[in-house]
């Protein structure tokens, strides 16, 4: 039997109908994850720089880790009223 062509009696799922785990996901939603993965991997990285360098550069590591924080909360913050936005827009 061929990989994913046919599909035995008595099988379920993905492998029955012969198709991929991700075939029912629209393809403007694969693309959405791929760009949000490496811009947030991007993120990672320039937050492990910030709070490599500026301790380097005389700035003490507590304020890296305020300057870190308000950063994350106000991410948070800023999420809300963009998601309440979006589900009014309707997109």
């Amino acid at each position: 039997m061929e990989s994913g062509t046919t599909a035995e009696p008595g099988q379920k799922g993905a492998a029955a109908t012969g198709r991929g785990l991700l075939s029912s996901v629209p393809s403007r939603v694969k693309w959405l994850v791929v760009l949000i993965f490496f811009t947030a991997v991007g993120y990672g990285y320039f937050q492990v720089f910030v709070s490599a360098y500026l301790p380097e550069v005389g700035i003490a590591s507590g304020s890296v880790g305020l300057i870190l924080g308000v950063n994350g909360i106000s991410a948070v913050v800023a999420t809300i009223p963009f998601g309440v936005y979006a589900d009014r827009r309707g997109k």
